[in-house]
């Protein structure tokens, strides 16, 4: 991937606990996957008038990122799966690390990576540098209930209780997109800019009738891919070693060169719910977090999946962005 390709970085900054799957082991290692992100982002473009135009031609010229953890502008990944393996450490377990700051993820693949600088926020599975060690992580799990009370003889429904998470002073979520080229870019950032406008007065994931999933005005930094990068922590050269780190789900399109037999990557299988409709057959992802080998950026696929009760074909988003991925790591 050149990075010298336009991007987008997103910021939202929560005011209202979000119901999403972040901290469960079953789950993709982000606060929002990037095929929900999608349908959340194609939502919206439908609400402002450009659904067309984006099936057609925004979505296949733009790479996303799932929504990942930012505290205090540092911003957090999903662990490499290269990296868990790495040798001699005593104080910190990285099998227990769902998410790390850019900057420590950089040190672990290069092999510099100093364990006595970081600590691991529990609740959260972030890992933080130890000077905040009783400032507390991103997020933390929370449990709501709530029953519908009629007002006229004050008789209550069951309770009825859901998880999600709540963030803490000055966090939130980020996330990325890169473009084609700067034609899109000029189209595509604006009206980006705008949905997340929309889908942060609208509310981001379960329970938005309830206020869940809300955010402040978005904050928004563009530019070149690599220069973004680097002002979000991560400090060296981008530069392509034949192996690929994604942040956001990853399905592999036919002319897709994966070495599936080397690299680091795990898998999942998704389905949910099509409003309106019943539910999506399963398809199986890359999680966030993988190490994939290709002597070629990996461009994923955006599929179609029949639904029943559904007038028209489901899309699937299977191409969450993948960065190049550092050639002193070893996989």
């Amino acid at each position: 991937m050149p990075t010298e390709r336009p991007a987008l970085l997103v910021q939202l900054l929560p005011i209202t606990p979000w119901r999403c799957g972040a901290g469960r082991s079953e789950e993709p290692a982000s606060l929002v996957p990037s095929d929900s992100l999608f349908g959340a982002v194609s939502n919206a473009m439908g609400l402002l008038g450009w659904l067309p135009e984006w099936l057609s031609e925004g979505a296949p010229a733009t790479r996303m990122s799932s929504l990942l953890p930012l505290q205090n502008d540092v911003y957090y990944a999903p662990l490499p799966e290269a990296v868990r393996a790495y040798p001699g450490l005593r104080r910190v377990r990285l099998e227990s690390v769902r998410f790390a700051p850019l900057g420590a993820i950089q040190d672990l693949a290069a092999r510099k990576f100093d364990e006595h600088r970081w600590l691991l926020d529990l609740p959260s599975g972030c890992l933080q540098s130890a000077d905040r060690a009783n400032a507390g992580g991103p997020y933390r799990p929370v449990e709501r209930q709530r029953a519908a009370v009629d007002r006229f003889d004050g008789t209550a429904a069951p309770a009825v209780s859901t998880e999600g998470i709540e963030f803490g002073n000055n966090s939130g979520a980020w996330a990325l997109f890169v473009f084609a080229n700067a034609e899109i870019a000029a189209v595509w950032s604006q009206r980006l800019k705008a949905v997340f406008r929309l889908l942060a007065d609208e509310g981001i994931g379960g329970w938005r009738g309830a206020g869940w999933g809300r955010s402040r005005r978005p904050r928004y930094r563009e530019g070149e891919l690599g220069k973004l990068l680097q002002n979000a922590g991560w400090k060296g050269a981008v530069a392509a070693g034949g192996k690929w780190w994604t942040i956001g789900l990853f399905a592999p399109a036919e002319a897709d060169a994966v070495a599936w037999d080397s690299g680091a990557y795990r898998t999942l299988s998704r389905s949910g719910w099509t409003p309106g409709a019943g539910a999506k057959p399963e398809l199986r992802f890359v999680r966030e977090g993988a190490v994939l080998a290709s002597e070629t950026e990996p461009a994923g696929r955006i599929s179609e999946s029949t639904v029943d009760g559904a007038a028209h074909p489901v899309l699937r988003y299977g191409a969450g962005l993948a960065l190049p991925w550092p050639e002193e790591a070893q996989v």
